[in-house]
């Protein structure tokens, strides 16, 4: 079952939607996806694994939200 989106038995807050906007909430400077990894998990509501971290990270990236720079630092777009 995707989580790309809510549904009937996932929230936003489960979804890959609703943890692209914490996400996008916590880059206010370039960051690495380590720095990135310890702040979601501190601050967001809903634990989430460091794979569902990195599919909301391509999800986010695919829809230019965000570029990683030539640090291979996050940066949003």
């Amino acid at each position: 079952m995707s989580k790309l989106y809510p549904k009937k038995h996932i929230t936003l807050e489960q979804s890959y939607l609703g943890f692209g906007a914490q996400i996008l909430s916590l880059i206010s400077k370039n960051i690495t996806v380590d720095e990135l990894w310890q702040k979601a998990n501190a601050n967001y509501m809903v634990k989430h694994n460091f794979d569902d971290l990195i599919l909301t990270l391509d999800y986010l990236y695919s829809i230019d939200v965000i570029k990683i720079n030539q640090e291979g630092k996050i940066c949003l777009n």
